[in-house]
């Protein structure tokens, strides 16, 4: 009797816990089916998408795509062509042969719009390092340097600007991202390659140049380089980007995106392993879950594919991000 009593009340109340903190994540609509019931994306089955582009191929591409992902004898071709439709891209009926002659056009003209600013931090740069050179020639003492991450006076962004704060404020950015680029997935052979390298340092100064009031924070090329190393053309994996960063941005820091994906991970410890949940209950969750911290904020880059992520976001077919999370589980918890 005691053990029914107790096996009743756990159920309880972790049905408490799923009402109270975690009932955006639970999908009432039960999957019935698994990974053995789906065959991986192909390029047979992408051609028949795109020759008769239904939603019921759509919810069968997504289906496919969280059970057994994509693969196939060019199965990086597929990605390439899929991707952008799993992010939205591109509607599921739509070509986008049209939107990637604009992608294009209003990339490289951005480009030549930022270099202007980048030729005047460059030259002021060189200024100060001459300056500094000069400065240690002169005097035995040695200067304390100041990092542009903790710099007190490092011009904040508005809405209008004058001359000198855009290209303080892009100045600071330029660096963070010169530092990260120079660091990205260097095991990778495709950055191993000088040319890459540049690529992923346009597309993330291009992204930035646009969002300056966001400005540029470090892990953001981490999200970036996946995409480009998948698409292999600069406009479309900017494009792709910033749709992905409409979700991310909320995750980085003094921001409240990440406070939040750690209260629900607090929460789903309790319902599915209450031990551990004891263990932590009463230390700051933040610091008991610290060790998740680069799992949210890099989208699981580093923990499971990101397209079958993103398909699971999109709910096996639906529109917005909010969608709930599917779980391989009955109870999609």
């Amino acid at each position: 009797m005691a053990r029914a009593f107790y096996g009743w009340l756990t159920y309880v109340r972790h049905l408490r816990t799923i009402r109270t903190h975690l009932l955006h994540l639970v999908n009432t609509k039960a999957v019935i089916c698994g990974d053995d019931d789906f065959e991986p994306v192909d390029e047979a089955f992408w051609k028949l998408c795109r020759a008769e582009p239904t939603k019921e191929h759509e919810d069968e591409f997504l289906q496919r795509v969280y059970w057994r992902g994509i693969e196939g004898v060019n199965s990086k071709e597929v990605r390439r062509m899929a991707w952008p439709y799993l992010l939205g891209l591109f509607e599921w009926d739509e070509h986008p042969e049209a939107k990637m002659e604009e992608f294009t056009q209003a990339y490289w003209q951005e480009i030549d719009e930022w270099r202007v600013l980048e030729a005047e931090v460059r030259r002021r740069d060189e200024e100060a390092f001459r300056a500094a050179r000069a400065r240690k020639a002169a005097s035995p003492v040695r200067e304390e340097s100041c990092e542009v991450f903790e710099d007190p006076n490092e011009p904040t962004c508005s809405n209008h600007y004058d001359r000198e704060n855009l290209i303080s404020l892009f100045r600071a950015n330029l660096h963070r991202i010169d530092k990260d680029v120079e660091r990205c997935d260097r095991n990778l052979m495709f950055f191993s390659n000088k040319d890459n390298l540049e690529s992923l340092r346009r597309v993330m100064y291009t992204y930035v140049r646009r969002n300056l009031e966001e400005g540029y924070t470090q892990g953001m090329c981490d999200l970036l380089a996946p995409l480009l190393v998948t698409f292999e053309d600069e406009a479309l994996t900017l494009e792709c980007f910033s749709i992905l960063m409409l979700r991310q941005r909320g995750k980085f820091p003094q921001r409240p995106g990440m406070s939040k994906c750690l209260l629900n991970l607090r929460s789903l410890i309790q319902v599915v392993d209450p031990q551990i949940y004891a263990l932590i209950a009463d230390i700051d969750y933040a610091q008991a879950l610290s060790f998740a911290f680069r799992w949210f904020l890099l989208d699981f880059k580093r923990g499971t594919g990101l397209c079958t992520f993103w398909a699971s976001m999109r709910g096996f077919g639906g529109k917005t991000p909010e969608n709930n999370a599917k779980k391989k589980t009955i109870k999609n918890v």
